[in-house]
């Protein structure tokens, strides 16, 4: 089992203390799926906001195609391909429209999986961006690393740094920007009913003092 994406090191944990904590926002979903195996999706929220999807699978390129559509008029397709070209290898062409402002945006992401890392780059053209992040995997412990370069302007962005180690019920995550910020988070399944986790923010202000952020939460299932 290849290890995770960068952006998901310490998910588990950012999951518990922000995404199981539901909001009064009210949302409706509808979903179906025909038998040729194209699928529709509808998305309304709060203030009247939609968002229309639909996706299919094109067999002989292997490709799926996800088309969206919403409220504020803007238009998104998604190309992937998986295992298409190399074992492990998945590649998705991003292209949005704004039909209001006219803005066309555009990235192609490539995700490369094997038992001992993961790599992940994406190509930003409306950006000038390449961002490229990995994580390797080495016993129980993970290491990775992201960055990013702009190559209209010849810079390089910000640099991020993460370690972490796992067992079968314990993660712990540490990540930092390699200047003023670090966040470290841990995550514990007591048992099947119950789990924990931690996070502590430590970011360095203007006036260069130290401040931090801690969060805990708990989830218990009841029956």
């Amino acid at each position: 089992m290849a290890p995770p994406k960068f952006g998901d090191l310490g998910k588990a944990a950012k999951d518990l203390l922000n995404k199981e904590y539901h909001h009064p926002n009210t949302k409706l979903e509808i979903s179906t799926k025909t038998k040729e195996g194209v699928s529709f999706k509808i998305n309304v929220a709060n203030g009247g906001k939609a968002d229309f999807e639909t996706k299919f699978v094109y067999k002989p390129f292997g490709a799926t195609v996800t088309e969206k559509w919403n409220t504020s008029n803007l238009l998104a397709q998604t190309i992937s391909f998986n295992d298409h070209f190399v074992q492990g290898l998945k590649v998705d062409y991003d292209c949005s429209y704004n039909a209001s402002s006219g803005e066309f945006k555009g990235k192609v992401t490539k995700l490369f999986q094997r038992p001992q890392f993961t790599i992940n780059s994406v190509v930003d053209v409306a950006a000038s961006a390449i961002a490229l992040n990995g994580v390797f995997a080495y016993e129980k412990f993970v290491f990775g690393g992201a960055s990013s370069y702009n190559y209209s302007k010849g810079s390089l962005g910000k640099h991020t740094a993460a370690v972490g180690y796992s067992t079968g019920e314990s993660t712990v995550h540490a990540v930092t920007d390699l200047t003023d910020k670090v966040s470290a988070s841990i995550h514990h399944k007591v048992s099947s009913d119950l789990q924990a986790a931690v996070n502590v923010d430590v970011a360095k202000g203007k006036g260069g003092d130290l401040g931090s952020t801690f969060s805990v939460g708990g989830q218990y299932k009841l029956d």
